[in-house]
């Protein structure tokens, strides 16, 4: 669940909308002690700190009356060690590096930090209003939070746990801001799921509705880019 906001270096966050995030990972152990990861990853919008769906979002601050692009990317591949990830391709934005963990009270708390720049895949010249500018810009800041005991037990091999985040992002091209100076804010929360049937329900009623291409991962193989896709729909 993600709450996303606009800054643009005066006054405060802006209110955006809301975004309900699903992230499928077949995860196979490696002899290093680390793990390969198949990542498959969709979200759905909805109005600010609603339930309610999101088709058409009105842009607060340029005014623009905007076709929602619900995103589907996948499958990725991506390698996790103690050093944090590894071998992320140029589609995957957390490339997370692991920092101190820390023990308060019966919660470990487990911080990770990203921070990388990559060229826009949508240029200036090209799409002045999907463009932020020529570099993209992706901070993201997660805490994992579990259980001491489930950690520490060896027998114990997916232990259960929630998340936290905060991302400072390059405006995102489909919100069409062009080069206006600021950036996306994000806050978000959320679990690692035993079952699909955990999901909230309104969440797996919009994805099933938009994005329903997410439960079916068993059978997905081809690549699907979430800006290609875009490119291939959209004019600038």
């Amino acid at each position: 669940r993600l709450h996303m906001y606009g800054y643009r270096h005066d006054g405060n966050l802006v209110p955006h909308y809301t975004m309900s995030n699903l992230n499928i990972r077949r995860w196979t152990p490696q002899p290093d002690g680390g793990f390969k990861a198949r990542v498959f990853e969709c979200g759905t919008y909805t109005k600010f700190d609603s339930d309610e769906p999101l088709d058409h979002w009105d842009n607060p601050i340029t005014g623009e009356r905007i076709k929602v692009w619900n995103f589907l990317a996948g499958p990725l591949n991506i390698s996790i060690n103690a050093d944090g990830t590894l071998g992320a391709g140029a589609e995957t934005t957390v490339r997370a590096k692991p920092q101190s963990f820390e023990v308060i009270g019966d919660t470990v708390f487990m911080p990770q930090a990203s921070a990388f720049s990559y060229p826009n895949p949508f240029q200036p010249k090209d799409w002045p209003k999907e463009s932020s500018g020529e570099k993209t810009y992706w901070d993201s800041h997660y805490l994992y939070m579990a259980k001491a005991a489930d950690v520490a037990d060896p027998n114990v091999t997916n232990a259960p746990a929630n998340l936290q985040l905060q991302n400072l992002v390059s405006w995102s091209y489909w919100i069409r801001m062009g080069q206006q100076p600021g950036r996306s804010w994000g806050r978000g929360f959320g679990s690692k799921l035993k079952s699909l049937d955990d999901m909230p329900k309104a969440a797996r009623r919009e994805m099933e509705k938009k994005t329903p291409k997410i439960f079916e991962t068993a059978t997905w193989t081809e690549l699907v880019n979430e800006t290609e896709e875009y490119k291939k729909s959209h004019k600038p």
